[in-house]
């Protein structure tokens, strides 16, 4: 496996765990205290954001900002 697809691989399941942080943190089933759900969403879209810019993916980091800011005004709410 060259250096390149170990690092799309890794990049895609970076991907994948940030989506999932960032449901866990927004979920209703199982709710968090405020600090824990910042916590995961922050990290969550942490991963996503370096995703997208390690990808040159502007689509990307747009709509995450926009849903950050949408995510923590969800939370504090």
């Amino acid at each position: 496996m060259s250096r390149w697809e170990t690092e799309e691989r890794f990049l895609n399941h970076l991907f994948w765990l940030g989506i999932g942080l960032v449901f866990f943190g927004l979920q209703g089933i199982y709710p968090l205290h405020d600090a824990q759900s910042y916590l995961v969403l922050f990290t969550g879209n942490l991963f996503i954001f370096y995703v997208a810019y390690k990808d040159h993916d502007t689509r990307l980091l747009a709509i995450t900002f926009f849903m950050v800011i949408a995510q923590i005004t969800r939370v504090a709410i």
